[in-house]
C-alpha cells in the first residue's frame, strides 16, 4: 500500500469475503498494491476495536477517530510482511500479528506519555496519562502482567487466548480462525491456555 488509505465506511461491517485473506496477500507480494488496500479494509473494523480498547484516552482524543494510529499500526504490518517477520498460517495467527503491533504501538503511546510527564516543567499544560479501557478493566499493572505472561505462552496458546479475550471469539469462530474441525476443540484448547496462562501469572 503505497498511500495513506481512504477513508472507511461508518461501522463495523465486514466487506464480503470474496478473496481469502492467504490470496490477497501473495497477490500484494507479487506487487498487486490493490490486494493490501482490499486486504486493509477487511481488517480495519479488527484494528479499530483493538485500538479502542489498547489505546490511553488521552491519545485517542488527540488523533482523529483513531485513523494516524490505524495507520501506523498497518504500515507496521506491511513492513514486516515485506521483510518475512511474518508468515500466514491461519486467520487466527493474523490476527494475533495484528493484536500484537498494536499492543506494542500502543505501549509505546504510553512509554511516550510518561517520558513527557517527566519533563514536565517544560510544558506549559500537564500530560495526561489517562488509561485505556483495558487499564481501567484491570490495572496498569495487571495489564503489564498480562502482557508479560502471554509473551510465554506456546503460540497456539496465545493465539487462541487473543482471539478470546482480545476480540471476543466464540469457540466456534476461534475453531474457524484456527483450523480445528469442531468448536468443542477449540474450546478445550482456550480452557488448557486459560490455565496456562494463570499459572504463569502466578509465577510473575
Amino acid at each position: 500500500m503505497s498511500s495513506r488509505p481512504n477513508k472507511p465506511p461508518e461501522g463495523d461491517t465486514p466487506l464480503p469475503d470474496l478473496e481469502s485473506t492467504v490470496e490477497l496477500l501473495a497477490r500484494y507480494r507479487q506487487g498487486d498494491e490493490s490486494a493490501i488496500d482490499r486486504l486493509f479494509m477487511r481488517y480495519l473494523p479488527k484494528l479499530q476495536k483493538i485500538i479502542r480498547v489498547r489505546l490511553p484516552r488521552s491519545t485517542r482524543d488527540i488523533s482523529k477517530d483513531t485513523n494516524d494510529f490505524v495507520h501506523n499500526a498497518w504500515v507496521r504490518a506491511l513492513e514486516a510482511l515485506k521483510e518475512g517477520r511474518f508468515e500466514y498460517r491461519d486467520e487466527g495467527s493474523f490476527l494475533a500479528f495484528l493484536y500484537t503491533i498494536v499492543k506494542n504501538l500502543a505501549n509505546d503511546e504510553r512509554r511516550k506519555a510518561i517520558h513527557r510527564a517527566r519533563h514536565v516543567e517544560l510544558l506549559a499544560e500537564p500530560v495526561d496519562l489517562s488509561p485505556s479501557p483495558l487499564e481501567d478493566a484491570i490495572g496498569s499493572e495487571a495489564v503489564e502482567r498480562f502482557d508479560s505472561a502471554l509473551e510465554k505462552l506456546k503460540e497456539r496458546h496465545r493465539v487462541a487466548i487473543i482471539l478470546k479475550i482480545g476480540f471476543g471469539y466464540t469457540a466456534a469462530q476461534i475453531a474457524e480462525a484456527m483450523g480445528d474441525n469442531h468448536p468443542n476443540t477449540a474450546g478445550m484448547r482456550v480452557r488448557r491456555a486459560i490455565l496456562r496462562l494463570a499459572e504463569i501469572l502466578n509465577e510473575i
